[in-house]
């Protein structure tokens, strides 16, 4: 597995692997990402069995975690 900051834009390659990698890296369950990002499950369905994600969907779901671990005393469940 990679591991990829979320500091770091994302880039052409599969865009689901790089939100595992961030999800993992701030201990956020993938599903809750999308949820954050008020991108419809089904869409993470869609994902996880094999659909490839828009660049904009991507974007989005890791735009909506960056934002909530900047916010000072949000919190991350599992």
């Amino acid at each position: 597995m990679h591991y990829c900051s979320i500091h770091y834009h994302m880039i052409l390659s599969n865009y689901l692997n790089q939100l595992q990698d961030i999800a993992y890296l701030h201990d956020i369950r993938l599903i809750d990402m999308f949820v954050q990002a008020k991108v419809p499950t089904s869409t993470y369905y869609r994902a996880i069995n094999g659909m490839e994600l828009r660049f904009s969907t991507a974007q989005k779901v890791a735009d909506a975690v960056r934002s909530d671990i900047s916010v000072p005393g949000s919190t991350n469940t599992s």
